[in-house]
């Protein structure tokens, strides 16, 4: 990174959210969205100011990605839903629902990029090779719905300089609230080629499935068998069944909530990082997947309404654990339903979030043992 910098390079496109195994990459743990990296691992943001801005290789549905621990499926490279059967060159429902989504984060983040990537060799005009002739026709239905929404086109230099104009020096606080498309898409709600399972991929699994890329805490975070997908969820819950997730992330470290769900279900630390970090390896994770949930703090929240406002009172214990040793683990609560009728309160942590009718999200660092934290929200005048 040092040496990029030094030669005058200000960025870095192709870090794949999510991706434990296609093409070898593994940057599962990284943030879904532009940050400036950290030097010595470009999969986590610089815990200090500046630094090379790091571009994911192309956007994701942050939902049903985080889901199937699969990031190429739901994906903006039309080849991957074409892949698993969701987008087809007569159906963009698809297209039109994903796009949907994005314009949904411009309520909760001062810009909103979405990265779409085509490989050259996946471009066929000559040979009448029918899975890219259609992969193109999928790729300009993309196009049509872009241009019908008036969604502005650059080049990704151009978003780098639109991205650091909005934030000079950090990577800000950055909220990414989706929806599940699955439940009201048709032809993601009728597709087979993605079925949950109920144990976890572990290494003796891999007989049963072919699993792919590096393990984590002894675990696989995905498998296939044939042309199908499987992904893990213990409950053993659809891709239509699931219902809206929050992702979120700054320096400190990535956290993502299901709906209804006040503590997170996945919290990616940045800082205190393995010295092998930078390689394959996944980054330390506490989720389901990799049997590490139980070292996620469970939150006690109390709410309280007065004339004045709402008091939010948060308790949560932390516990010493293999997968995070430093101070300070990032955490956070996230209180679902409308809260427009409040507003943030100045002594509140940075990151604080009204998302509207969607939820409250209140960022935390929690030191070793016992925390707590109080706010009032004051009302909002303005509602």
């Amino acid at each position: 990174m040092n040496f990029l910098q030094q030669n005058g390079i200000d960025s870095v496109w192709g870090r794949c959210y999510e991706q434990t195994a296609t093409d070898g990459i593994s940057d599962r743990g990284s943030p879904f969205g532009f940050y400036y990296a950290r030097p010595d691992c470009y999969k986590a943001p610089n815990l200090d100011q500046g630094g090379i801005i790091s571009v994911p290789w192309l956007s994701n549905d942050l939902n049903l990605v985080f889901r199937t621990a699969q990031q190429s499926t739901f994906t903006f490279d039309p080849n991957d839903p074409q892949d698993i059967g969701v987008a087809t060159a007569t159906d963009d429902s698809f297209w039109r629902a994903e796009v949907e989504e994005y314009k949904k984060q411009a309520k909760y983040n001062k810009i909103v990029t979405l990265v779409i990537q085509q490989e050259i060799e996946e471009l066929d005009f000559t040979t009448g090779n029918k899975r890219k002739t259609e992969g193109q026709a999928i790729l300009e239905n993309l196009f049509k719905v872009l241009k019908e929404e008036g969604i502005q086109v650059v080049t990704v230099s151009d978003a780098i300089d639109m991205y650091k104009a909005a934030y000079p020096m950090e990577t800000p606080p950055t909220y990414g609230l989706f929806g599940n498309i699955a439940a009201t898409t048709p032809i993601i709600k009728s597709n087979k080629s993605l079925q949950p399972v109920t144990e976890p991929f572990s290494i003796d699994k891999k007989a049963q499935y072919k699993c792919f890329g590096p393990t984590y805490n002894g675990f696989y975070a995905t498998g296939r068998v044939d042309r199908t997908w499987y992904y893990y969820y213990a409950d053993g819950q659809k891709i239509d069944q699931f219902g809206k997730n929050f992702s979120y992330y700054d320096k400190n470290g990535l956290v993502i909530f299901n709906e209804g769900k006040s503590s997170p279900v996945r919290i990616t630390p940045y800082s205190n990082l393995p010295k092998d970090s930078y390689s394959m390896g996944i980054l330390p994770e506490m989720s389901a997947w990799f049997d590490t949930a139980k070292f996620i703090p469970q939150a006690d929240v109390k709410t309280s309404k007065s004339a004045g406002g709402l008091t939010v009172s948060i308790k949560a214990s932390t516990i010493p654990n293999a997968v995070y040793r430093d101070e300070a683990m990032p955490y956070g609560v996230m209180l679902w339903g409308n809260y427009s009728a409040y507003a943030v309160p100045a002594n509140a942590l940075a990151g604080t979030k009204i998302l509207g009718q969607n939820g409250l999200f209140i960022p935390m660092l929690l030191k070793s043992g016992d925390n707590s934290l109080s706010l009032n929200f004051p009302s909002n005048p303005g509602k």
